[in-house]
């Protein structure tokens, strides 16, 4: 976990100080649901362009999605295109929790692999509570192991209209 306390901020995340290589870099993100246009960050590619979010959720870096009134539909839901077939060991996505403009950590985060984005397989599932934190906290969301694919499906999910989810970029090692 990474817990900042904003009030005694003293510059930006250190991870954020160099863009990060991995095998998803520049790779084409399909929206199944969009980002917020006033949390787009760089848009359609930022996701994919090697730079990680500071401790503001507005500084330009992270991209903001809402859970709208039909919470049957995920506010998250991506999918990558590594452009081949990939050996894949690790998927990550940093999200943001920031309680205060309603910024939570995701409550259900699903991982799937496709070589041919038709068939689809499950690798990770992670369901999690609410968890109350007083400061702006940042945490991988991350699934590790052996596995191949082309296509990467996210699909992440919030308790109630209005919340949002904050990620800055799919890493995929």
């Amino acid at each position: 976990v990474n817990a900042f306390d904003l009030k005694s901020a003293r510059g930006d995340r250190k991870e954020t100080l160099r863009p990060v290589t991995h095998l998803a870099r520049q790779a084409k993100v399909t929206y199944n649901s969009r980002y917020a246009d006033n949390y787009a960050a760089g848009g359609d590619g930022s996701l994919t362009d090697g730079i990680l979010g500071g401790w503001s959720n507005n500084d330009g870096r992270w991209q903001g999605f809402m859970q709208r009134g039909d919470r049957k539909r995920q506010p998250l839901d991506i999918v990558v295109d590594l452009g081949k077939v990939t050996p894949l060991h690790s998927i990550t996505m940093e999200m943001m929790q920031f309680e205060s403009p309603w910024i939570f950590f995701p409550n259900t985060f699903r991982i799937s692999l496709s070589d041919d984005g038709a068939v689809w397989r499950e690798v990770y599932r992670k369901e999690q509570p609410r968890e109350h934190l007083e400061k702006v906290t940042v945490r991988p969301w991350q699934w590790k192991g052996n596995d191949r694919g082309r296509y990467i499906h996210i699909e992440a999910g919030c308790d109630n209209p209005g919340e949002w989810i904050f990620t800055d970029e799919i890493i995929v090692k």
